[in-house]
């Protein structure tokens, strides 16, 4: 199991109230997809000038490359520069 951070944002502003919904709905419809578990799902302050959102799941090492997939196309269909995505082993300190 690999724990994996996901960001996706808005602030360039290119993604209108509608569309940003409907990419986030995208996203989070995927990482639920993935996840074996969910340990966050987040979002900017609704009154924020620019959305941002974050997913942190745990998810099988041998479906990162479609996961990677799966995010790179809905980068693509809605229009975005770039997916963020951290993935490691989570160390406990």
């Amino acid at each position: 199991m690999i724990t994996v951070v996901v960001c996706i944002g808005n602030s360039d502003d290119k993604l209108s109230q509608a569309k940003w919904s409907s990419f986030y709905c995208c996203v989070d419809y995927t990482m639920g997809s993935f996840a074996k578990k969910r340990h966050f799902t987040g979002c900017s302050n609704p009154t924020a000038s620019h959305q941002n959102a974050c997913w942190v799941v745990e998810v099988e090492e041998s479906d990162m490359p479609l996961l990677k997939q799966d995010l790179a196309k809905l980068r693509q269909e809605f229009g975005q520069k770039s997916v963020a995505l951290v993935a490691g082993a989570t160390e406990f300190v």
